[in-house]
C-alpha cells in the first residue's frame, strides 16, 4: 500500500510537474503518479514571455520574438510589441523534474483509476491495484481527468489545428517573424466554406517552420482532414511549396466547458481543472504561474492541526479558482460564445478592433491575469470600438447568455465547503 504522504499528483505534463514541484518546495511530501515518466511532450507550447517573469524559468524558452505579427486582410499587419516565445519542452521538463527531486518528491509509475476517500485522507488506486495513500490528491491529468467528476453545463467548444513542421520552397513568413494569426482568406478569394481559420506560423530552426491551420473555436470541433485541406489551399495561395515534411501536429483543445463539479475532495489543476483560457486556448503559462500559489495554499492548510480533508481540498480549490478568476473566466466565456457566432469578415473586424486597443488592454485579456474590473473595462472599450455588425453580435450574445453574466457578477464556487 505504501507510506502515506501529503500529496499524490496525477499527471506529469507541464501542469502536473509544476504543481508537484511547487508543493514539494513548500516542504510537502509529494508523489507524482503517471503512466510513463519518459514519454516526450509532443505539443508545441507558445507563451508570452512576460508571463514567466519571476518564475525562474526564463532559460526554458527555446526561441523568442520581440515582435509578433497579426494579418487580418489586405491592410498592413498589426505588429504586437510583446515578446512571444516557444518553450523548449525538454528543458522545461528537466527543470521541473529537477526541482521536484531536489525537494524530495517521488515519481511512481501507474495509471490512476479512482480515489477512495476516508476521514484521514485519500487513497489513489491504480490499474494494477496499488493504493497510494495521501492527505490530498491533485488531478492534473489533462482534458480527460482521471479522478475528477465533470461539471454540468454547456458543452465545450474546441480549438482545433492541423500543422506540419516543414522545409519550404520559400519562407512562409518574413524572416525573424512569428505569425500569431494570419486570418486572410486561405482561398485567395474563392469560396471557402466553414468557420474562419487562421495560419499560426513560427520558425523552428534548421530552415524549418511550424505551420498550423487553426480554428480558434468551433462547436462541434472541425476534423483534421478538413484543416489539412485548408492548410494546403493557403500554402498554394501564398505560393509556398512544401519540400520536406518533418513532423505533423494535430491540436484539439476543449475550451469554455463547465468547471469540475464543486464539493470534490480531489483538487484539479491545469486543463483538468478547466484552466484553459476560454477565448484563446492557452493554459501552460497560467499553470506555471499559478502553481506557487497552490503550493503555498496547501502547505498552509496542511500545517493546520485542525485541518480536515475537506478543508484542505477547499483551500486548494480556492487557490486554483479564487473568486476574481472565476469572474474573469465567465467574461472570457462570453467572448468565446461571441467568437463562435462570427463569420470570416466579422472575425477579422473583431480582431482589428481588438488589436487597435491600447496594448495594456489586449495584453490583459490574452493573459487572463488582470482584475475582473479591468477586464470588463477592456470588453466595453472593445464594444465601443467595434463596427456595428460586431457590436450587434456581442450584444445579442450577452442577452442570450444571462447565466454567464450572472457568473461574472456572483460566481459559483469551484471548491467545496471547508465544513
Amino acid at each position: 500500500m505504501g507510506t502515506r504522504g501529503d500529496l499524490v499528483v496525477v499527471g506529469n505534463g507541464p501542469a502536473g510537474l509544476a504543481a508537484a514541484a511547487a508543493c514539494a518546495e513548500q516542504g510537502l511530501d509529494v508523489t507524482v503518479l503517471a503512466q510513463d515518466h519518459d514519454a516526450p511532450w509532443p505539443q508545441t507550447f507558445g507563451v508570452w514571455v512576460d508571463e514567466l517573469a519571476g518564475l525562474g524559468l526564463d532559460d526554458i524558452v527555446a526561441e523568442r520574438w520581440a515582435t509578433v505579427a497579426v494579418r487580418l486582410g489586405q491592410t498592413p499587419a498589426h505588429r504586437l510589441e510583446r515578446a512571444y516565445g516557444r518553450l523548449d519542452n525538454r528543458h522545461l521538463r528537466a527543470a521541473l523534474e529537477a526541482r521536484l527531486e531536489r525537494a524530495g518528491g517521488r515519481r511512481v509509475t501507474g495509471r490512476a483509476v479512482d480515489a477512495e476517500h476516508g476521514p484521514a485522507g485519500t487513497a489513489v488506486r491504480t490499474a494494477s491495484g496499488e493504493r497510494l495513500r495521501c492527505r490530498l490528491a491533485i488531478d492534473a491529468s489533462g482534458h480527460r481527468p482521471a479522478l475528477l467528476a465533470a461539471g454540468r453545463g454547456r458543452p465545450p467548444a474546441a480549438q482545433t489545428a492541423f500543422g506540419i513542421v516543414a522545409r519550404c520552397s520559400s519562407p512562409p513568413v518574413a524572416p525573424g517573424t512569428m505569425m500569431l494569426m494570419d486570418y486572410r482568406d486561405p482561398s485567395g478569394g474563392a469560396a471557402a466554406p466553414g468557420p474562419p481559420t487562421f495560419l499560426y506560423a513560427m520558425p523552428m530552426g534548421g530552415g524549418c517552420h511550424l505551420l498550423e491551420e487553426t480554428v480558434l473555436a468551433s462547436r462541434p470541433a472541425r476534423e483534421p482532414g478538413w484543416l489539412q485541406a485548408r492548410l494546403r489551399l493557403r500554402l498554394d495561395t501564398l505560393g509556398v511549396r512544401v519540400e520536406e515534411r518533418v513532423a505533423v501536429e494535430r491540436v484539439h483543445i476543449p475550451m469554455g466547458g463547465p468547471l469540475p463539479s464543486p464539493g470534490q475532495r480531489v483538487v484539479g489543476f491545469g486543463a483538468a481543472a478547466g484552466m484553459v483560457h476560454p477565448a484563446t486556448g492557452y493554459q501552460v503559462g497560467a499553470a506555471l504561474a499559478r502553481a506557487p500559489h497552490l503550493g503555498r495554499a496547501l502547505a498552509g492548510a496542511l500545517d493546520d492541526p485542525g485541518a480536515t480533508p475537506a478543508g484542505v481540498a477547499a483551500a486548494g480549490w480556492r487557490a486554483v479558482w479564487p473568486p476574481d478568476l472565476l469572474r474573469q473566466r465567465a467574461l472570457h466565456t462570453l467572448g468565446l460564445e461571441s467568437l463562435l457566432r462570427f463569420g470570416p469578415e466579422d472575425t477579422r473586424a473583431f480582431f482589428g478592433a481588438f488589436f487597435d486597443l491600447p496594448p495594456y488592454r489586449w495584453r490583459g485579456f490574452l493573459s487572463g491575469e488582470r482584475s475582473v474590473g479591468a477586464l470588463a473595462a477592456t470588453m466595453l472599450a472593445l464594444f465601443a470600438a467595434a463596427p456595428p455588425g460586431v457590436r450587434t453580435t456581442l450584444a445579442s450574445t450577452a442577452v442570450q447568455h444571462p447565466e454567464v453574466l450572472r457568473a461574472a457578477i456572483r460566481p459559483t464556487p469551484a471548491h467545496p465547503s471547508s465544513s
